[in-house]
């Protein structure tokens, strides 16, 4: 059943601006990073970034709550409820021309087909708190650190394997300085009144 915490953390509108595009890349790679799921909902937090041909970070060409932290993109993707989808089903040009992905891209999960996307705006972003992101001065390595109630360091540093773009994702739990576990995704155990009462980080 849908919580009011949760109608909070969906409600509202993503009005999206478009920035000067007269540079704007026309080419690149979407990739997704450690997501974020929680044990009474199917929807999940997806975080995910974009690179450019030479696997460098690239910054969004647009201005709206999913991009609030630079150079993540960080939105709900809905499986429950229909009319949580305030963002729609497809969305594009987030990190170049030609940028796309779509609820199809993203897999079911207990019987059902993930119906389209929530940005939150940064005051409903209760279980995601991006605290600080630090790109290495060649944008290929990007630190970012996740307050309560994750309270992690999560590591990103991109590399080309056969003419492709990857990345490699590690992390600490706070305090720490050094990513060193390898991570695939974060389990966030909710309770009465959707109270943390657990986060797991869990490695491939």
């Amino acid at each position: 059943m849908r919580t009011v915490l949760l109608a909070a953390l969906v409600a509202g509108c993503s009005p999206t601006t478009l920035i000067d595009t007269t540079d704007a890349p026309t080419t690149g790679s979407r990739h997704r990073m450690p997501w974020v799921e929680f044990n009474v909902w199917t929807d999940f937090l997806s975080l995910e970034v974009g690179l450019s041909d030479s696997c460098t970070f690239l910054e969004p060409i647009v201005d709206n709550h999913s991009v609030s932290n630079p150079p993540i993109q960080a939105f709900w993707v809905i499986y429950q409820n229909e009319s949580d989808v305030v963002d729609g089903s497809q969305v594009e040009d987030t990190f170049w021309l030609g940028d796309s992905f779509a609820n199809h891209d993203y897999p079911e999960i207990d019987g059902l087909d993930a119906l389209g996307f929530k940005f939150p705006p940064p005051i409903q972003q209760s279980f995601l708190s991006i605290e600080e992101i630090v790109l290495s001065e060649d944008r290929r390595q990007a630190d970012a650190v996740l307050g309560n109630p994750l309270d992690v360091r999560l590591r990103m540093v991109t590399d080309e394997i056969d003419g492709i773009c990857t990345i490699t994702h590690t992390y600490c739990a706070m305090p720490c300085d050094e990513p060193n576990a390898e991570l695939d995704h974060i389990e966030v155990e909710l309770g009465f009144l959707n109270t943390v009462q657990n986060v797991t980080f869990i490695e491939p």
